[in-house]
């Protein structure tokens, strides 16, 4: 892979990974968590904006530092879970990894990471971003109206992840996606049809959403032997969601966030 870095990486401070929420906000762990953006200062306040959840949690927040500096950020990670979902832990690590070592070297605008906290005895990992919500973006869900300068947008930074696919050579640690999602044990078929059934699927035929059908399709898969790609798996919200994008940050129409970090496929497109 190149090291010609785009952007910095993040910090990887040896701290602990939070199993809850409470851990997440304490100060004394924050304060260690974003040591280089902490510079020796203590955290004076830990503010909880928003908190999501789905399988991983997701929750914004502000920290106040002693010398009066405020700045927001958002941790996303598996909290306060039961055994089966924690089995997902080694997604997050993936995801963490794709911030520590695919984003410094590609092209794709994606959220500024700040720091990756990871076990990877334990396969378990959170990682932090800026809060771009407090920057003034608006990230959309997926039953926003996506227009053709969206979808052309979102092309456009497809491609640029698309184009560096050289990087999936000797990343070994970048496993196929269809292989691993065939092996996904902390999402049953009963869970992947109640999320095929919800208000996204409305305009879709009862074939197309049938996890059945899904399931077949992802083994099938498997069996390809065409040239990988790298490919891309969108985050939820506030992180993004569908071919994620946040309207008004900055110059940028567009913000889109690569997370569950990359993943190798064979398919033509993400």
């Amino acid at each position: 892979m190149s090291q010609v870095l785009e952007r910095p990486r993040p910090a990887q401070p040896q701290v602990t990974v939070p199993a809850t929420l409470e851990q997440a906000l304490d100060p004394q762990w924050l304060a260690g968590a974003l040591c280089e953006i902490a510079a020796g200062r203590a955290i004076a306040q830990v503010e909880e904006v928003e908190v999501i959840r789905t399988v991983a949690t997701k929750v914004r927040f502000a920290v106040t530092f002693e010398d009066g500096e405020r700045l927001g950020f958002c941790l996303k990670g598996l909290l306060d879970v039961d055994a089966m979902t924690a089995r997902g832990g080694p997604t997050c690590v993936l995801e963490s990894d794709f911030y520590n070592k695919v984003a410094p070297v590609i092209a794709v605008r994606v959220p500024d990471c700040v720091a990756t906290v990871i076990d990877r005895e334990a396969q378990q990992a959170v990682t932090i971003m800026r809060d771009l919500i407090a920057d003034g973006a608006r990230f959309c869900s997926a039953l926003d109206p996506f227009t053709a300068d969206d979808a052309l947008e979102s092309l456009r930074q497809l491609s640029l992840l698309h184009a560096r696919s050289d990087f999936l050579d000797g990343a070994d640690w970048i496993r196929p996606r269809a292989a691993e999602l065939a092996k996904m044990s902390y999402v049953t078929p009963e869970a992947l049809q109640d999320l095929l059934d919800g208000p996204r699927g409305d305009n879709l035929s009862p074939r197309v959403r049938s996890a059945a059908n899904l399931a077949a399709a992802i083994r099938g898969t498997r069996r390809a032997r065409r040239r990988p790609a790298a490919v891309h798996d969108p985050w939820r919200r506030p992180c993004g969601q569908r071919l994620p994008y946040a309207r008004g940050h900055g110059r940028d129409r567009l913000a889109t966030a690569p997370a569950r970090g990359a993943g190798r496929s064979t398919w033509p497109i993400t």
